[in-house]
């Protein structure tokens, strides 16, 4: 195969303060890169794998051609508050985050299928002559596998926390985070509109606290509940029955 991937990615930040009170943090983040595998011969020219124990061996050309092309910018901005009182201080937090991305998958056999010629150990047999390849009247073959993949997903969420300090050795974390997600795939060939695949949204309460037990830092017990969703992405739309098994997009919930 013929690989080229080029790729372009970056990042920019930009904070301020407002003395010790008060902090604010942006950041802007894109990738965008595409990753290409190209056979040898084109796409129009079927390759040869043959059956054997040992491992199949390949001719004539590569059985598929495959593409990756992830693009992605995400934007974030968070502040910073901190107050106190005479025995009570506070650290709030609160932010924004979004990100949106496009996906492309495509692993597409070349030439439509593939030559399998069966018993390649036998001594007539020849990856250069067709007519070695036949045994029993016939030559296998091998057609299907094909992946187009071209999916959209947004990801995003709002969130407000508070750590409350009560003296030197309890503190109390409390919050609360809003997210919501959207994934869409573009169809293939003349059809423009694109199919809702996921649009949905939550609410995640999250509560904990920290004890120092020693007053010096070196013992610690903590303590968290929550609710956590994972973020979403485009590889959710490769194969539906990985997710009967494991990772389901927004639905896959725990908490701890």
């Amino acid at each position: 195969i013929r690989l080229s991937a080029p790729t372009a990615f970056g990042m920019v930040s930009w904070r301020r303060s407002w003395g010790v009170r008060a902090l604010l943090d942006v950041r802007v983040a894109m990738l965008d890169g595409d990753e290409r595998r190209d056979p040898y011969a084109g796409a129009s020219a079927a390759g040869m794998r043959t059956w054997e124990l040992g491992g199949d061996r390949s001719h004539h050309n590569a059985t598929f051609r495959e593409r990756f092309a992830p693009t992605t910018t995400a934007i974030s901005a968070d502040a910073d508050l901190f107050s106190s009182g005479t025995s009570i201080r506070h650290h709030w937090k609160a932010g924004v985050e979004f990100s949106t991305a496009r996906y492309i998958h495509q692993h597409r056999r070349n030439g439509g299928m593939s030559w399998r010629p069966a018993s390649p150990e036998r001594a007539t047999f020849n990856p250069a002559t067709p007519t070695t390849w036949v045994q029993s009247g016939i030559i296998p073959i091998s057609t299907g596998g094909d992946i187009r993949l071209d999916a959209d997903v947004d990801n995003g969420a709002i969130y407000l926390q508070d750590r409350v300090e009560l003296g030197s050795r309890l503190s109390l974390l409390l919050g609360g985070r809003h997210a919501w997600w959207f994934g869409a795939l573009r169809p293939q060939g003349d059809r423009a509109a694109r199919l809702e695949a996921v649009r949905d949204r939550a609410t995640e309460p999250r509560v904990g606290a920290i004890v120092d037990l020693t007053g010096n830092g070196r013992l610690v017990g903590k303590v968290h509940w929550g609710r956590y969703h994972q973020h979403l992405f485009a590889q959710f739309f490769v194969d539906r029955r990985r997710h009967r098994h494991g990772g389901r997009a927004p639905a896959a919930r725990k908490r701890r």
